[in-house]
């Protein structure tokens, strides 16, 4: 709980491919992190600030030829300004974090389904559960038992202290042993895994979202069982609550694959964020050292395109929506800072500044909610070297039109001014929208038939209609990556920097890059997102405001 506002409960989410690092960083956080933020205390970083301080004084005497020299201190210097300032954070909540993280997995709850409905199962696999249920030292009538215990007592939602168990009838003991068998559901994940191969987790994870029970598929879709895409997110919430009577605070789970889970953590906990971590694909599959890792990473990569798929792995979709991306290609010791970052700034929000791309990439995010296309929204921000903003668009019909997202099927039916014999309205309803392209007679859905200007090309134009030209050098930060057509002209006007977020796949970007990529520094974009821009940077007072209120508290 921070002395500033109460997190009762603090959830990191993590998301990623497979070989992304899900669950190294999930138990990096839960069994490493603590350890190693003691050791940061323990260092003598005033000595290091201040010997940057007597390195400036020195080049100061002479500061026309060590220009160069002094913004390179003066940056190493500001590095490790921000680190004492994230450190003092956490010493000023270190009373109250007196526990690690809690380490939670989904696939390891998809094993309490498992036993759970065990009774439907084959006997091959319900042998095995048996057997390592055995080896951990439960017996299978016994593992029933405290699984359906475990569903009743964390029925009622309700903060228990230790002295009121014995008033609500709850056994200590049993919460205890309810907390060891989940503990070691792992076990008997990795020997499902060993035996009869990843496929078949996954296809029990998908059942669950789908059916509510691991064994089943065959079930016809209802709006409704968009709540059953929730099932696993709602037994690990389920499990954080038991945790949380036992006394634990601050927990990281893996690894989120699914965009219901998702919702669902973030509608019910204020102090919910999720990380995605960001990995080019050979290091992830050299990581994985798996034989099919395409196969894999096509299913997990999800689509959107039918709506009755709401139940598949969709890690795509998390990772757009996720809080923060940060980079995981180098070493843990490297991707500590970032997380000390994040977590300092989840206990005193402001208390770190944004960096230049954090903003500018909020900014383009800003952008793009002007668009009114039914596809994607899409914004775009071009800077200069010196890092001022020179252009900005999102993707949207041209100036004096009326964008898709504006004009109903009936609209093109009924109005003399729309219609046109073109479009192929058939299959639609009178109050839906429609992507024009998509409905263009013999067509094949391609770009030349689509209204709008894009995101990139609107900001290349308008840079170009208020000035003479786009500096060599400039940066375009997009929230998607350019499409072939835009590829081509960031290109040509000059721009040699493209930071995006969001991925697009197109067969022809790959010849395009292969022709620029010397010409084109390409970086995926790595810090706070969007959706916790704010959340994480607008702090809850002032500075000054936040001195007085922690002086008043030290008094007290």
């Amino acid at each position: 709980m921070s002395i500033i506002r109460d997190n009762r409960a603090i959830i990191l989410g993590i998301t990623g491919y497979l070989g992304s690092g899900c669950t190294t960083v999930a138990k990096y956080l839960a069994f490493e992190f603590s350890s190693r933020i003691k050791d940061e205390f323990k260092k003598d970083r005033f000595s290091l600030i201040e010997n940057f301080y007597q390195q400036l004084e020195e080049l100061q005497k002479n500061p026309l030829n060590n220009e160069d020299k002094m913004e390179e201190i003066k940056s190493k210097l500001k590095k490790e300004l921000e680190k004492r300032e994230i450190l003092q954070v956490i010493r000023r909540n270190r009373f109250e974090l007196k526990k690690s993280f809690y380490y939670i997995s989904f696939s390891n709850i998809i094993v309490y389904f498992l036993i759970k409905f065990i009774q439907k199962t084959n006997d091959e696999v319900r042998r095995l559960i048996e057997e390592q249920l055995n080896n951990i030292g439960f017996k299978l009538e016994e593992a029933i038992t405290l699984v359906r215990d475990f569903y009743y007592i964390t029925k009622k939602r309700r903060f228990l202290r230790n002295e009121d168990f014995k008033s609500q009838n709850i056994d200590f003991q049993k919460l205890q042993e309810i907390k060891r068998l989940f503990e070691n559901f792992y076990i008997i994940r990795d020997k499902i895994v060993e035996r009869f191969g990843r496929e078949l987790l996954q296809n029990y994870g998908d059942n669950i979202r789908k059916s509510g029970n691991p064994y089943i598929s065959s079930l016809e879709w209802r709006r409704s069982d968009y709540k059953k895409a929730r099932f696993l997110a709602w037994i690990v919430d389920k499990y954080i609550y038991l945790l949380t009577m036992l006394g634990e605070q601050y927990f990281v789970v893996e690894c989120f694959k699914n965009a219901q889970e998702l919702f669902y953590f973030r509608e019910k906990y204020s102090y919910f964020y999720l990380i995605a971590l960001s990995v080019n694909k050979e290091l992830r599959k050299q990581r994985a050292k798996v034989s099919n890792y395409d196969e894999i990473e096509k299913r997990e990569e999800g689509s959107e395109s039918d709506i009755k798929e709401f139940y598949k792995l969709n890690v795509l979709r998390c990772i757009d929506l996720a809080d923060v991306v940060l980079k995981n290609e180098d070493s843990l010791s490297r991707l500590f800072w970032k997380l000390l970052r994040i977590f300092a700034l989840i206990l005193e929000p402001g208390c770190i500044k944004p960096t230049v791309e954090e903003t500018l990439m909020h900014l383009a995010y800003t952008l793009s909610v002007r668009s009114n296309c039914i596809c994607r929204q899409v914004g775009a921000i071009i800077t200069n070297e010196d890092g001022y903003i020179i252009g900005a668009g999102w993707n949207d019909v041209g100036e004096g039109q009326i964008s898709c997202g504006l004009k109903t099927v009936y609209d093109y039916k009924n109005i003399s001014y729309l219609q046109s014999n073109c479009l192929d309205l058939k299959g639609f309803q009178d109050d839906d929208y429609i992507c024009f392209r998509q409905c263009f007679r013999d067509n094949n859905g391609g770009l030349i038939h689509c209204l709008a200007l894009h995101a990139e090309e609107n900001a290349i134009l308008q840079s170009a209609r208020y000035q003479s030209n786009i500096p060599k050098g400039s940066t375009i930060y997009t929230t998607t990556f350019p499409c072939p057509l835009c590829l081509k002209k960031i290109a040509q006007v000059g721009i040699r920097k493209i930071v995006y977020t969001e991925t697009y796949s197109n067969p022809i970007l790959s010849k395009i890059l292969e022709e620029n990529i010397k010409y084109i520094e390409i970086r995926r974009f790595e810090g706070v997102k969007y959706y916790s821009y704010f959340r994480l940077f607008k702090p809850y007072y002032d500075r000054k405001d936040q001195q007085n209120i922690l002086k008043r508290l030290r008094e007290v």
